[in-house]
């Protein structure tokens, strides 16, 4: 496919093997006003400013295209969007409502490891699993004001116990995901058949069995037995 672009300088035809069709910003599709080009022959590397055109957006990118030296084709490959975001990861409604500092680590965590970062996004999702469990725990409202100070500065194994999580699943999960993220903070890993795809596993589980929790306590609120 070709594109008829304003170089500084002049304008062309090239050709690219594809068009940019979602912003690297707000990860929507649409169509993005052009603003700028620069076509380097030299270094066969072409270059295009774009502006989002949602208003929730309006970001600025540049799309980057690469020609192979090697290779006799005229076509131009497109390489990199940057600025680049990562998605947010999908968390359930009722947990983000419970809990914005844990989506919020969430984001951190998988944007390092989006970047490459894999010895320290271990690290996020572990913190993240520590927020999440002790923001549960603090939901209960059987707990007295010295039970509610003391939670922030317990061990996360601590908070895992039957005493403050009761619920068999959240349990099960939660501290599994402990271990590895204790694994990934630590200089030596316990758990050798397992990794940082085992310890997001376990935290989307141990996600998922806190939202099922609260989401059975709001229906039996609402419609208790007769």
């Amino acid at each position: 496919m070709s594109k008829q672009l304003e170089f500084w300088g002049g304008r062309g035809r090239v050709e690219v093997n594809r068009f940019v069709d979602t912003c690297p910003v707000c990860h929507f599709a649409g169509t993005f006003e052009e603003h700028a080009a620069r076509h380097d022959e030299a270094d066969k590397r072409l270059q295009i400013v774009y502006s989002c055109k949602r208003q929730e957006c309006v970001s600025f990118f540049i799309a980057t295209y690469r020609r192979d030296w090697m290779c006799r084709t005229t076509e131009y490959e497109l390489t990199s969007l940057q600025p680049w975001a990562p998605e947010a990861p999908p968390i359930a409604e009722k947990v983000a409502a419970m809990s914005t500092r844990y989506a919020e680590i969430l984001k951190q965590a998988a944007f390092a490891e989006n970047l490459g970062l894999d010895e320290v996004a271990g690290g996020g999702y572990r913190k993240a699993l520590e927020v999440l469990v002790k923001d549960f725990v603090l939901t209960r409202d059987d707990l007295d004001g010295e039970q509610r100070a003391r939670i922030p500065k317990m061990f996360l194994g601590q908070c895992l116990k039957e005493e403050w999580i009761p619920d068999d699943m959240i349990r099960d999960f939660g501290e599994r995901a402990a271990w590895l993220g204790n694994d990934e903070a630590h200089y030596e890993r316990e758990w050798l058949g397992m990794d940082l795809g085992n310890l997001k596993e376990l935290l989307q589980l141990t996600e998922a069995a806190i939202n099922t929790h609260l989401r059975r306590h709001d229906y039996t609120s609402a419609m208790p037995k007769k």
